[in-house]
């Protein structure tokens, strides 16, 4: 749906590209509850159950990785997810 996508870009921006972001998001605009799980999702645990395809954690891996490289941290698909998560 176009609102899994935008919360998809929203994390991306924040975990890959490392910018830092604002999710403003009002009650009026809770359309759907699912939308409300997806933020209780994203408070609790950082990302959203489901959310990503093979080629987005492919494109994830390859922009974390050289962080997890000069940070020491072994590279692995596990390590490199929760380095972006961090």
């Amino acid at each position: 749906t176009e609102w899994r996508e935008d919360v998809k870009k929203a994390l991306l921006r924040a975990g890959k590209d490392g910018v830092q972001t604002v999710f403003l998001f009002s009650d009026s605009q809770i359309v759907m509850e699912s939308f409300l799980e997806d933020i209780n999702n994203v408070l609790n645990a950082g990302e959203v159950p489901n959310i990503w395809d093979m080629s987005d954690i492919d494109q994830i891996c390859m922009a974390v990785r050289p962080l997890c490289q000069a940070e020491g941290i072994a590279i692995t698909k596990q390590n490199m997810h929760e380095r972006f998560l961090s």
